[in-house]
């Protein structure tokens, strides 16, 4: 007997997941207050929540005046990935 199958394209649904994190901040002047000139590091991680491949994955924050390129490389990010990176913040 011989099984019959069916193929059903699947909409795209292109969406990503971010999480943004900092640090605790270094108190560069050690006043013990987070002021002018100290330094905050964030990370965001970037998840491909969609089903569909993306391209170009930018992170920008413009609170902080953070543009940062998700992962090392320009390199696609697959559905179910997760590519991460840093930046580094001086307070004003």
């Amino acid at each position: 007997m011989r099984s019959a199958s069916t193929v059903t394209p699947l909409a795209a649904a292109p969406a990503v997941t971010l999480t943004k994190t900092a640090a605790i901040p270094v108190d560069l002047d050690g006043n013990g207050r987070i002021n002018a000139g100290d330094t905050v590091n964030y990370s965001f991680s970037v998840r491909n929540s969609g089903n569909t491949t993306l391209n170009n994955v930018l992170v920008a924050d413009a609170k902080l005046g953070i543009v940062a390129q998700a992962g090392a490389t320009t390199d696609p990010l697959a559905p179910a990935t997760r590519v991460s990176t840093a930046s580094q913040r001086r307070t004003r």
